[in-house]
């Protein structure tokens, strides 16, 4: 079979000379001005031949791999994307290439924010630079998060963990991250919707069940808010906090033998926590059942010696009960107490 010959741009100067194909001057010079290390003359020989040859994948590609070793990350994303756009010929390279930039962003964020004496300013600006590079890793924009969190920026955190979940939506650590952090700033909207995700990846997780009851309740959501709790209580029968909340919900309904049965589960689990001791307290007074709120007031004047409003409360008790003196020292250490 005979062979037809075929169009080779280049001459062959020699049997054994490589054949370079139709690559400009500068983007030769280019590639050996980087074998040579030299990243800011290989820059100005592609940004040459760019502009004699705007759709080369590969001169995208090489300038993209410049710009890194430059740490201009924008400039660097913005020349790979558009490589891969022109062709998937150096598809491979480009990730090669992200990875290693990425890398070197990344862990140098982790030993920033990990040292002794922890630098988050630089460490932010190093895992945002790893966002840049490569978007679609997680790691680095749950750990931009973190640091902006011990920066004080709330907001930022807060959208940050949001992007962090947009990419990784079952990633469950992530998604707690944001829903506890909403929930300590208040978002209860984004809170709930973090939460409502949280129970659909890990239903079995008591705690999340939880804090959806408590952004629910703040949301005026009762019926939600009711069954979240109940919820956490079908996981766990001896959670805390399940049983305080739903006395609150209880409460505010003004459902008060509800009340205070899981106040009284709270107490039960948790002695030594004043707060549901009081509000059980507050309970029963508001059934009129002196008797059994006394003993709680007398608990919490050592708990909590000075609460005032307890005090306060505990004076009407003696009073109706007739021990007058033990009413009137209790309104003066009331009063005492600003009350």
């Amino acid at each position: 079979m005979r062979l037809r010959p075929k169009f080779i741009c280049g001459a062959v100067l020699g049997a054994s000379m490589f054949i370079t194909g139709c690559q400009s001057p500068a983007l030769i010079s280019a590639k050996l001005y980087l074998q040579e290390d030299q990243p800011e003359h290989a820059r100005e020989q592609l940004l040459r031949a760019r502009e004699e040859a705007p759709d080369n994948p590969e001169v995208h590609y090489l300038l993209g791999k410049v710009y890194g070793m430059e740490e201009d990350w924008k400039a660097m994303s913005e020349s790979l994307e558009r490589s891969l756009e022109l062709s998937s010929r150096y598809a491979a390279d480009i990730t090669q290439v992200r990875r290693h930039f990425w890398t070197q962003q990344y862990n140098a964020g982790v030993t920033l924010a990990t040292a002794p004496a922890p630098d988050y300013v630089m460490a932010n600006q190093a895992f945002k630079a790893a966002t840049t590079i490569s978007p679609g890793e997680v790691a680095a924009w749950r750990n931009l998060g973190y640091t902006y969190y011990q920066l004080g920026e709330m907001d930022a955190a807060i959208q940050t963990y949001g992007v962090a979940v947009e990419h990784a939506p079952e990633d469950t650590a992530t998604v707690a991250s944001l829903a506890t952090l909403c929930l300590q700033q208040s978002r209860y909207d984004l809170a709930a919707a973090a939460l409502e995700q949280l129970v659909r990846l890990t239903p079995e997780d008591s705690e999340a069940w939880v804090n959806l009851g408590i952004v629910q309740q703040q949301l005026d959501k009762v019926e939600d808010a009711e069954y979240a709790y109940q919820r956490a209580l079908a996981l766990n029968p001896d959670l805390y906090t399940a049983h305080f909340g739903l006395g609150n919900l209880y409460w505010n309904q003004e459902r008060y033998g509800d009340a205070a049965e899981h106040y009284g589960a709270a107490v039960d689990l948790h002695p030594a926590a004043p707060e549901a001791r009081f509000n059980l307290a507050m309970t029963y007074l508001q059934q009129g059942e002196d008797r059994a709120a006394l003993p709680l007031l007398e608990e919490l004047t050592r708990q909590t010696p000075d609460n005032g409003a307890v005090w306060s409360h505990l004076s009407l008790i003696y009073a109706r009960m007739d021990r007058l003196t033990d009413a009137q020292a209790a309104e003066a250490r009331a009063r005492e107490l600003g009350h």
